[in-house]
């Protein structure tokens, strides 16, 4: 289609002729750091992978004590963190423990340390001055303030006692 406007394209192509494209166009090392990254997380992905596979066996506990400490995705963490928000028994973080396939111990000590986002309070800026022109007034179409706050089970106190 190109020729069609140009007439000496065609024989500007013939008269550059072939590219030359050089053997070694990067510095390709074997002992290159970065080689050394890409294969440690192609590690970690068959560990995860391998894991997956455990925890999806019928009798993965016996296999995952052999293996080490379990392997969980981050987003499952969430999830499992959110659920225990909702606990309000013992036997509700029994059966959360059952139903993630973890010891109700490793439970707890996330969860001394890690919490998922829970969203508080809307929070409102109150200034006694507020000038009304387009640069101090809030876009009304972004979302609103919130606080961010610890949530723990209504129960928390029964657990660690």
């Amino acid at each position: 289609m190109r020729d069609a406007y140009d007439p000496q394209f065609l024989q500007n192509l013939s008269r550059l002729g072939q590219v030359k494209v050089p053997k070694n166009a990067t510095n390709y090392q074997p002992t290159d750091q970065m080689l050394r990254i890409l294969e440690a997380r192609e590690r970690a992905n068959l560990d995860n992978v391998s894991s997956a596979d455990v925890l999806s066996s019928p009798s993965p506990s016996s296999t995952r004590q052999s293996k080490g400490p379990p392997r969980i995705p981050a987003h499952t963490i969430t999830l499992l963190l959110d659920d225990r928000k909702h606990c309000e028994t013992r036997k509700d973080l029994d059966r959360l423990a059952l139903e993630y396939d973890l010891p109700l111990e490793t439970i707890e000590s996330l969860a001394k340390f890690y919490n998922s986002p829970t969203m508080g309070e809307e929070v409102r800026d109150e200034e006694g001055g507020k000038q009304e022109d387009q640069a101090n007034r809030q876009d009304e179409r972004a979302p609103p303030k919130v606080r961010g706050v610890w949530v723990t089970p209504k129960l928390q106190n029964q657990i660690s006692a």
